[in-house]
């Protein structure tokens, strides 16, 4: 399908939906200029951008049976629209491939967790399992994991447009690399201020926790419930971070979150590697 007939059945089928072009652009993180000009025929967008679209109308991508993806002679020059659709989640395979390393230190993190949090628990009660520089390691693995399984969400923050996740998904990395310098640095210099550290930390991930939250339930539109679940379970862990007292049952909460988080990266690398198909068949 060829323009002005895409944009005037992708316009027929938002507001079928009831939606405005403002409302669609909250469900696929597509810029409202991009939109109404697609609609008006001006530029004829690569099938992973329709594919984004349809995903957010609940529509498919065969039932426009698209033929033809040469640009409009309205459109700009072939260049230009491909930057520009970059921009709304083009995914180059150097992305593609830190998605896939994501998924796999998320794993890993995952796992590593719950080794962490016996760790933790055991040098609050005096004694070190590992032994201090066991302990060091595992810390600095547990880190490098969780670096690697966040830069994935800051991707999928650039990928969709979705900046508040990149940015939230950046101050959780600062975070933690900041909690594991003092974590290291108190095993060799005594701190009594450890339990107000730890205080912070739990509120400091409590707010950046709620900001993270959102940004993943910004992503329903594409990526279906798995953002909107991710999300919800990411917002209690926070709430309860944000108790301090009831810290540990974020740490609990979390967990499920991280699953679905994992989940939700491996959804997003089926959905790109759909989008690409349909690029090359188009």
């Amino acid at each position: 399908m060829k323009q002005p007939e895409l944009g005037i059945k992708l316009a027929a089928l938002r507001k079928a939906k009831g939606l405005t072009q403002e409302e669609l652009v909250d469900l696929c993180n597509i810029s409202v200029r991009t939109i109404q000009r697609i609609e008006t025929g001006e530029v004829m967008p690569r099938s992973y951008t329709v594919k984004t679209i349809l995903a957010a109308l609940g529509a498919e991508f065969e039932e426009l049976a698209l033929e033809d993806t040469t640009a409009h002679p309205l459109a700009e020059d072939a260049e230009a629209v491909q930057r520009e659709e970059r921009k709304e989640g083009g995914l180059p395979a150097s992305l593609l491939s830190q998605l896939n390393l994501a998924v796999v230190f998320g794993v890993v993190y995952f796992i590593l967790g719950f080794v962490e949090a016996a760790a933790d628990m055991a040098r609050f009660d005096g004694e070190m399992v590992f032994g201090e520089w066991g302990y060091i390691l595992l810390k600095l693995v547990v880190l490098v994991s969780f670096l690697c399984f966040q830069q994935g969400f800051v991707v999928l923050g650039q990928c969709y447009n979705n900046y508040l996740l990149k940015a939230a998904a950046m101050l959780l990395m600062a975070a933690s690399v900041v909690l594991l310098g003092y974590d290291v640095v108190s095993l060799f210099f005594a701190s009594a201020a450890r339990e107000a550290v730890l205080m912070g930390a739990a509120i400091t991930y409590g707010v950046i926790g709620i900001v993270y939250a959102v940004a993943l339930m910004r992503l329903q539109g594409v990526l279906g419930r798995a953002a909107l679940f991710a999300g919800l379970f990411e917002l209690v862990a926070a709430s309860f971070f944000l108790t301090v007292v009831f810290a540990p049952i974020g740490l609990l909460v979390q967990a499920p979150a991280e699953l679905l988080e994992i989940l939700l990266l491996f959804k997003a690398i089926g959905l790109m590697k759909a989008q690409s198909g349909f690029l090359e068949l188009a």
